[in-house]
């Protein structure tokens, strides 16, 4: 009986030794209740595969390597709009520590290899002050290599429906490449700088992983950023009052980010008299011409809408000047540098992470013409929404 007994024992206890382990949940700070770490690193060092690493609201200037399978989440005290758990760039600046698959240099704030296959939800990472002040190394947020997993939120988002002609502008300017002719009857989308700068777009997909595959739709982008399913979005300056009324949190703009120049495609709406219409037709259509654009108009339409005024001397009326010190985004755009029409983009940041998940390819759109565009009445231009460091967190351009 005795030797029955301890047989039992013996085989209960190799069986709890056969089992796997629990998956632990630690956190990174001092905001609930399990075995705090002092930073993430440290957190993913001692973590085991399949564990969570809670990481607490506040800045964490650290670089992260991770090659273990994991889950890293970002906690909000208000999750209506408490504070971000940030990953900021350490003090003095990132350094390399990673290499592309073409084999240049890249300094990144999270770095996924090894394998892992890791989930990063409600994390914000923020580049500036990074110190890089050539074309080299790249500063990615988040870089899966050799790994695979999931980012609740994307980094950057271009629509290629609706406009995508229009969009595409926006890399290929920043590229020194014009798309057509001054007359409109030649198109350029087989320029190498054409072709490399939607390479760019597509790498954004598959090489770098920051933006959504497939077609991304022009309505819904506003509202994916509201939403925080992206980081940056890149839209017309006439969303600028949509955002600035539907996002909960804060945001910034800024001019795209240039590789060889600046610039940004412009767009609007044109007025015109036509020759058969009678007299006083024509002249009560110039009267509304004139009272719609005059400087009052102007400065209030480019205040309802977010569009550029275009007169000068809309930006110095009471209404455009009021609107200006309140909303300083506003005058980004205005003094953006001369480039395709003296345009330039915007860009707005919501408070969550700044890479995205995996794989497949955007579909280049079927481009059959361009058209030259007419006289503008109120200018829109190209807007991202996000916050930039002092280097572009995109990847750098190919020329």
């Amino acid at each position: 009986m005795m030797l029955r007994r301890s047989l039992y024992l013996c085989f209960a206890l190799c069986l709890l030794s056969t089992l796997p382990a629990l998956a632990a949940t630690v956190e990174v700070g001092f905001c609930s209740s399990y075995i705090p770490y002092s930073t993430i690193q440290a957190a993913v060092n001692a973590s085991s595969p399949g564990d969570t690493i809670l990481v607490c609201p506040g800045n964490h200037p650290e670089q992260v390597t991770i090659g273990i399978n994991l889950t890293l989440q970002g906690l909000e005290i208000n999750p209506n709009g408490g504070a971000a758990s940030v990953v900021t760039v350490p003090f003095g600046g990132t350094v390399q520590n990673a290499t592309s698959l073409g084999g240049s240099p890249v300094d990144a704030q999270i770095f996924i290899n090894n394998g892992a296959n890791v989930t990063i939800n409600n994390l914000t990472v923020d580049g500036r002050g990074n110190g890089i002040n050539s074309c080299a190394p790249d500063l990615i947020g988040i870089y899966f290599q050799n790994a695979s997993g999931k980012v609740t939120q994307w980094g950057v988002q271009i629509p290629s429906s609706g406009f995508p002609y229009w969009l595409f502008q926006g890399l290929t300017t920043e590229n020194d490449v014009i798309l057509m002719n001054p007359a409109g009857t030649e198109t350029y989308f087989d320029k190498p700088g054409a072709v490399s700068a939607l390479q760019y777009w597509v790498d954004l997909v598959n090489k770098y992983k920051v933006h959504p595959q497939g077609i991304v739709e022009w309505g819904t982008t506003p509202k994916d950023f509201f939403e925080r399913k992206v980081a940056m979005i890149w839209t017309t300056t006439g969303n600028l009052t949509n955002v600035r009324s539907n996002a909960k949190f804060d945001f910034g703009v800024a001019m795209l980010p240039a590789n060889k120049r600046r610039g940004s495609p412009t767009g609007g709406g044109n007025f015109y008299l036509f020759k058969q219409a009678k007299p006083e037709q024509q002249a009560a259509a110039v009267k509304f011409i004139r009272w719609i654009t005059s400087p009052e108009r102007a400065a209030q339409w480019g205040i309802d809408t977010g569009y550029v005024a275009t007169r000068p001397d809309a930006w110095e009326t009471p209404a455009m000047k009021r609107y200006v010190a309140d909303f300083g985004a506003a005058a980004i755009a205005r003094a953006a540098p001369t480039a395709a029409s003296r345009a330039a983009a915007l860009w707005a940041h919501s408070a969550s992470s700044e890479a995205g998940s995996l794989s497949a390819t955007i579909p280049a759109p079927a481009w059959t013409k361009a058209r030259p565009s007419g006289a503008t009445t109120m200018v829109r231009m190209a807007m991202a929404v996000s916050r930039l460091p002092e280097k572009s967190r995109y990847p750098t351009m190919p020329p």
